[in-house]
């Protein structure tokens, strides 16, 4: 995720050099978690706008309700014109059909070539028309329409149940007449009588049991004409006429129709009909009978089955000492074999009785007969789903939750509504509450008791965190069942969290407020549609309710509304335009116009407003946000972060919640609002700790530790810091290794810091050296990881970090222990080389490479500095510098004697360690090294680098002596006394950073005598690396390979088939060619150039070559991508580009003494904390002991003669190092200026 830098460790905000889209936060953020794409929910406002973005299904569905309305308004050519313009043929015939019903033409309706299986949608075509003519009391003409398109019996059912739900009783007979089926009419004919009966309509609910009786008859000698029969005389039985229950249990001869267990089901159906029609002592002698045969049952599932009914049927008859013993007998067969069965069937015996107890009165009993189930294991249950036979049921789910829900409804058909509801509120858990409250409305609404129907619905509108889903469907039960402003109520109190309750919400909206309009609420109806943010959603809605005006006569208000819709205009446009400008607002903001780049964005954010696209709105606030962060209004930041909040909140996106809440304290922490700045870390941390996100949690408390550092609150910031690291250690390190390993290093480095403030240097040094000793270790495995991989991870949650090797070398020095830190000082040089190696490292062949077992060679301790420099005869001179960490440049000299002496230079205000500390803090919370501006030193070395180049190549004219006596007095004058006075004497500088620019030979001290003149100068990227080269000093054997002007490759980036013109290669270097010749007539050999240079040519030729000179262009950019910076320019052939990049040179075994890189900027490379990783640290590696390398493009004249001087001298001398330093004074002579000699620097050991 996206980490912000916090403000304790900042002074100057950051510039964002990734732009919005690098700006992404949790997509690791939380496992199986990503930021919800949703739609915008209600938010009361009544929308004015006049165009509507669209996609293309929601087009559709609009043209449909647009076919529909002005078939209402009895404009059919006008409705069949819109409906002919729909793509999709069904939705076509679907606007057709319901065109035609609202035009009263139902056989043309039902005539639509419709595929049956649009019976299976939940809404679908024939459901509607039945609904429309139930409304509009159009049962005849419906009736004589289905008839005369002589529909199947799978489409009168479907109208035939809408019409009963209508309770349109009388229509529904009409059309259940023409069912040709007998069963699906009996079973509907059962439905209608028991509606007819629940109305008092006592002839028509008598009349329709006896056709159902005759119906049955038909149905053969089966199971279902069992079960049918036993419905009916229940019925008959409820309704009081027992006479007639007896006479339908009697006429049903169970042993002729069913045989084996399914016989004994039968039977208990019957005899649970005989105690409906209060024969109770029939009903227990079936049941008996059933117990008695089911002895001799063999299979497990069939006895356990029949138990479990018969003991059902014993509870309910209330002979519950029969019942128990029948639990007994399960208890005793479940003590060995398979026991799942008879657990399951135990359970929901247990279940049953407890039901059978409450609805007789024994509510206490029930409820603790209810406590004793113990539900399956999930085993258990996977066990019972896996075995038991298809054609059973067992319910794996009878359990106490479900022995309360039928409880709590025996409790309500009692009329005992207060303890039904007291029931659900003493539940253990809260899992099943909702759905018990929802099934207890449900009995009420069934049932037609409104008044309690009421009342539950209060109660459950009371409880905040009700289930969303079912709240929206129940809502939609009470306006369907007549209760329209409770289900209205309802839905509205539906709190969004995702995308589907969004939908939820405005579905039953939706279909509550058409059941508004159809009743003539037209104002609540419309109060509705006017809630909707989306315009789409808006739009459907007034349809419908302009269609209901319609159907009612109100032609007037039908067209007022139809006139107040907006334009409807396809997504795919708004999507263009708002590209368009998401590309203007990056590019205004990258040129710096931050007032243009926030009204692209403003009129951007109106778009997606309109659209109703949540998560776009809330992109653009976001980037609002940043944009102005960037400009420095803090305010307009603030604001819009805060609303930014707000909408995801909203949402409930929590990902995106969180990522918004670090942005928004890490501002505040900058406008030092520290209190609401934690406040909003401890919201973000209660969501990552809910998802159980270890890294985030460590993050977040990584920033609590800065926030309380800005309030000087040290107890409190290492407390933080410290919970951080613990939390980082039980993170699973296999999934987000190097995230954690970079959080690791960030916040021990925080934690060392305030350690250090509180002059716990101690356990400051602890802390450092274990997170030193943590990330060299990662890269002892060669795990093959690629570096630019490890980079783009660090730029992830932000590349700066406090280096630990530079707050340990400050530790030590507070220690006195001068020696330590000096060699903490190399060791962290050969990290990166060594890390960045180690990345790339994937096979045993590359992990024995010579040249590898040399780069991880172990750091050098205080005796091995000694030796090597007793060894070389030579003055070491050590420098590290670090803007993050101070102003004060450290420095060690080792003098051949093996004398360390430690020198300190303030290159700004002079200041103690204390004041070093704190101005560590503030600058931790300022990334100056992605700030866009040069820290003091780097301006300081660029402008003495472009004063001494020429002046061709510098933007700026500055005075070259001024600036070379003010980079001496940094970092000489603090030296000079422990610098040999002998020039011969070698004086080899260890730079870092940006001081690997520094032309030391040119530096000028206040008498007017450049370095140059007064020593023999070398440079080394580290001690290590000395060490190793000053024990490979090859001899100048071998013939000498130069190479001059090869025929230039294209650009990195551009091939040979681009259109544009030759600027597309790199330039020719015509005096590189010349150089090269003149050098190689010295040296008795031939030059390399042109077309002969290839790449093939050159690499073949190196491995053998005593000298290589190299006179082309070296490039200084990671032109593969692979994280190791650097390359030659050379001819590209056939199967190359003409690059031998820096890894090309690794894997090289190279017997050269020396490597002159005579071009471009080739001694520049990359620089980082450790130090130049390029053309120069590749050659080294790769066997190289001397490379000479120039800083800037030379003047020709003066750099063929000095080439020359210096091959001249060097083949008399055989020393490198005083064959530069006599070049070097000898070409001083004829041109003074520092431009035309002070460029070249040799790197390595000296001779």
């Amino acid at each position: 995720m996206n980490v912000p830098i916090p403000h304790n460790f900042m002074m100057t905000r950051a510039k964002n050099t990734h732009g919005w889209y690098g700006l992404l936060a949790l997509a690791l953020v939380i496992p199986n978690f990503s930021p919800f794409l949703v739609a915008a929910p209600a938010r009361g406002a009544d929308s004015s706008q006049t165009v509507c973005p669209v996609d293309m299904a929601t087009e559709e569905d609009i043209k449909v309700k647009r076919s529909i309305l002005y078939a209402a308004l009895g404009e059919q050519q006008r409705s069949a014109e819109i409906a002919q313009a729909i793509e999709n043929p069904e939705r076509q015939m679907e606007a057709a059909a319901l065109a035609f019903a609202y035009a009263g033409q139902y056989e043309q309706a039902f005539r639509q070539p419709f595929d049956e299986d649009i019976l299976l949608r939940p809404e679908n075509v024939f459901e509607k028309i039945a609904r429309q003519a139930a409304n509009a009391k159009k049962f005849d003409e419906l009736l004589q329409g289905a008839k005369a398109a002589q529909v199947s019996d799978r489409v009168w059912e479907t109208i035939a149940w809408i019409y009963i739900q209508q309770e349109a009783y009388d229509g529904a007979l009409g059309l259940i007449e023409n069912i040709q089926s007998p069963r699906l009419q009996g079973e509907l004919l059962l439905k209608l009588a028991e509606n007819y009966g629940k109305k008092g309509q006592d002839k028509k609910f008598l009349d329709i049991l006896e056709k159902i009786n005759q119906l049955a008859v038909s149905y053969g000698e089966d199971y279902y004409r069992i079960y049918t029969q036993a419905r009916v005389a229940k019925l008959y039985a409820e309704a009081g006429e027992t006479k007639l229950a007896v006479e339908a249990i009697s006429a049903t001869p169970v042993e002729t129709m069913v045989t084996g267990s399914r016989q004994g089901e039968a039977r208990l159906m019957l005899a649970d009909a005989y105690a409906e029609a209060g024969e109770r002592e029939k009903a227990i002698a079936l049941v008996a009978e059933v117990e008695q045969e089911s002895a001799s049952l063999s299979d497990n599932f069939d006895k356990a089955r029949a138990w479990l009914g018969i003991a059902v049927n014993y509870a309910k008859l209330g002979e519950y000492d029969r019942a128990f013993a029948l639990i007994k007998a399960m208890e005793k067969e479940s003590a060995s074999g398979w026991v799942v069965p008879f657990l399951t069937a135990k359970n929901k015996a247990l279940m049953e009785i407890a039901i059978a107890y409450a609805a007789a009165g024994r509510g206490e009993e029930a409820i603790n007969l209810a406590r004793t189930i113990e539900p399956l294991t999930d085993a258990q249950k996977v066990d019972l789903n896996t075995r038991q036979p298809l054609a059973y049921d067992f319910d794996e789910n009878s359990d106490r939750d479900n022995a309360m829900l039928g409880i709590s409804l025996a409790f309500a058909n009692r009329g005992m509504l207060t303890e039904a509801l007291q029931l659900v509120e003493n539940l253990e858990g809260e899992a099943k509450k909702p759905e018990i409250l929802v099934e207890i409305a449900r009995f009420y609404l069934k049932t037609d008791q409104q008044k309690q129907a009421l009342a539950v619905a209060e109660a459950i509108a009371a409880k905040p965190l009700f289930p969303p889903v079912m709240l929206g469907v129940l809502g939609v039960e009470y306006a369907e069942a007549g209760m329209l402003e409770t289900g209205l109520k309802l839905a509205n109190s539906i709190q969004i969290n995702n995308f589907l309750e969004i939908e939820v919400k405005t579905g039953a909206l939706e279909r509550i407020a058409a059941r508004l309009a159809a009743a003539g609420k037209y104002k609540e109806a419309r109060e509705v549609a006017n809630s909707f943010e989306k315009c789409t959603d808006k739009t459907k809605l007034l349809l419908v309710i302009a269609t209901e005006y319609a159907a009612a006569g109100k032609q007037k208000e039908a067209n007022q509304l139809l006139a107040s819709l907006p334009e409807l205009r396809s997504v795919n446009e708004f999507a263009d335009i708002i590209q368009q400008l998401t590309v203007e607002a990056e590019k205004q903001r990258e040129a710096g116009e931050f007032d243009a780049s926030v009204s692209a964005l403003e009129k951007r954010l109106a778009l997606v407003e309109a659209m109703g696209d949540r998560q776009q709105q809330g992109f653009t606030l976001r980037s609002l946000a940043l944009t102005y962060d960037e400009k420095g209004d803090l305010n307009n930041a603030l604001d819009f972060h805060r609303k930014t909040l707000a909408l995801y909140q909203q949402i409930g996106d929590k990902g995106w919640e969180s990522d918004t809440l670090l942005h928004l304290a890490n501002l505040e922490v900058r406008r030092e609002e520290f209190t609401s700045a934690i406040d909003h870390y401890q919201q973000s941390l209660a969501i990552y700790e809910a998802f159980n996100y270890l890294i985030g949690q460590a993050t977040v408390w990584m920033y609590i530790g800065n926030a309380y550092t800005g309030m000087k609150n040290t107890p409190a910031a290492i407390a933080a810091y410290e919970k951080s690291l613990a939390i980082l250690a039980q993170a699973n390190v296999a999934d987000n290794r190097e995230l954690i390993d970079i959080l690791k290093q960030k916040v021990s480095g925080y934690l060392g810091l305030v350690l250090i403030n509180s002059g716990d240097f101690a356990k400051a040094r602890l802390v450092l050296t274990e997170a030193i000793q943590h990330r060299e270790s990662r890269f002892v495995s060669y795990k093959g990881n690629d570096a630019a991989r490890l980079q783009e991870t660090e730029s992830n949650i932000n590349t700066y970090q406090l280096n630990p090797y530079t707050l340990l070398q400050y530790v030590l020095l507070e220690q006195k222990e001068i020696e330590s830190a000096l060699e903490i000082a190399d060791r962290s040089r050969g990290r990166a080389f060594v890390e960045l190696l180690a990345e790339r490292i994937t096979s045993e062949e590359e992990k024995s490479n010579p040249n590898i077992q040399r780069a991880l060679t172990a750091p050098l301790n205080i005796s091995q500095i000694r030796q090597l420099a007793a060894e070389q005869n030579s003055t070491l001179v050590v420098y590290t510098f670090d803007q993050q960490i101070s102003n004060t440049l450290l420095i060690w000299v080792v003098q051949p004697d093996g004398k360390v002496a430690f020198r300190e230079s303030d290159f700004g205000p002079d200041i103690s360690l204390a004041d070093v500390v704190e101005r560590t803090r503030v600058a931790a919370a300022t990334d100056t090294a992605r700030g866009g501006g040069e820290t003091a030193m780097q301006e300081i070395v660029s402008e003495t680098r472009e004063s001494v180049a020429p002046k061709s190549n510098r933007p700026r004219r500055l005075s070259p002596t001024r600036r070379l006596q003010q980079l001496h007095s940094f970092l000489i004058d603090p030296i000079a006394d422990l610098l040999p006075t002998n020039p011969e004497t070698p004086v080899i500088f260890i730079p870092q950073g940006e001081l690997f620019l520094v032309p030391f030979a040119g530096l000028l001290d206040s008498n007017g005598k450049y370095l140059i003149e007064k020593h023999t100068i070398l440079t080394a990227p580290s001690l290590q690396v000395l060490a190793l080269t000053a024990k490979n000093q090859n001899t100048l054997s071998g013939n000498p390979l130069i190479v001059g002007n090869p025929t230039m490759p294209y650009e990195p980036g551009t091939t040979n088939t681009s259109t544009t013109t030759t600027r597309d290669k790199l330039s020719p270097l015509p005096a590189a060619e010349a150089e090269a010749k003149e050098i190689a007539s010295l040296l008795g050999t031939e030059a390399i150039i042109g077309d002969a240079a290839t790449e093939a040519n050159i690499t073949k030729k190196l491995p053998e070559a005593g000298i290589i000179h190299l006179a082309t262009h070296g490039l200084l950019d990671d032109i593969e991508g692979l994280g190791v910076p650097g390359a030659i320019a050379l001819t590209p052939a056939d199967n190359s580009d003409g690059f031998l990049t820096s890894l090309d040179i690794l894997s090289l075994d190279l017997k050269a003494s020396l490597v002159v890189l005579s071009a471009c900027d080739t001694g520049r490379g990359r620089i980082t904390g450790d130090g130049v990783l390029g053309l120069s640290r590749s050659f080294m590696t790769a066997g190289i002991p001397n490379i000479l390398v120039s800083l800037w493009q030379v003047p020709d004249a003066p750099t063929g003669e000095m080439m020359t001087e210096f091959y001249r001298q060097l083949e008399q001398t055989g020393d490198k190092s005083h064959s530069l330093r006599q070049a070097m004074l000898a070409t001083m002579k004829k041109y003074p200026e520092p431009q035309n000699w002070a460029a070249f620097v040799m790197m390595g050991a000296p001779k």
